[in-house]
């Protein structure tokens, strides 16, 4: 009759964990190469694989700073496993908050003239989209670096001055 409440954060895999991944794809990766690809998952379990994994199918020498949520296996999975699921509103939702670094329901709001910004943070993390609460309250959220990098390249597609706009605003609120 006991609970165990796990959080995302219970989860994640350590460095270790992932080095454990990559030794089984064939990667000879060094320490440091595991802590960034660790820090370029957050150390989701599918990310990882799916990463090493690119990485370790590729023909020449590469650097985990050039692999990213826009690998084929990667993009497709995330397409397929998270996004596809969701309803339109939702997904074009994540598309166009993809530039927000910290997602929170007033800076959501204000970047897209809307006003149901954090209810939407919050069905969507319930929902099982990899992303992370950076508060108890539930209030500001980080995307997984690879779900972000999956989204900004849909972003830059369908709206290429959309990144260059929200820059603007940004530097134009600041100044």
């Amino acid at each position: 009759r006991s609970l165990l409440h796990l959080r995302e954060a219970d989860l994640a895999m350590s460095a270790a964990e992932c080095a454990a991944v990559v030794a089984d794809t064939g990667l000879d990766l060094s320490a440091h190469d595991v802590e960034a690809l660790t820090r370029r998952t957050d150390g989701w379990p599918a990310g990882v694989s799916l990463l090493a994994t690119a990485m370790a199918q590729q023909s020449d020498a590469v650097c985990i700073g050039d692999m990213g949520g826009w690998e084929p296996s990667v993009a497709a999975y995330l397409g397929e496993a998270v996004l596809d699921s969701q309803p339109e509103d939702l997904r074009r939702f994540l598309i166009d908050t993809s530039v927000i670094e910290r997602l929170s329901g007033p800076i959501c709001d204000a970047a897209l003239q809307r006003n149901d910004s954090g209810r939407r943070l919050r069905r969507l993390a319930r929902g099982g989209v990899p992303m992370t609460a950076l508060d108890q309250r539930g209030e500001e959220y980080r995307l997984n670096p690879l779900l972000r990098d999956v989204l900004a390249q849909e972003l830059r597609t369908d709206d290429p001055d959309a990144v260059k706009r929200f820059v603007e605003e940004e530097l134009g609120a600041k100044g």
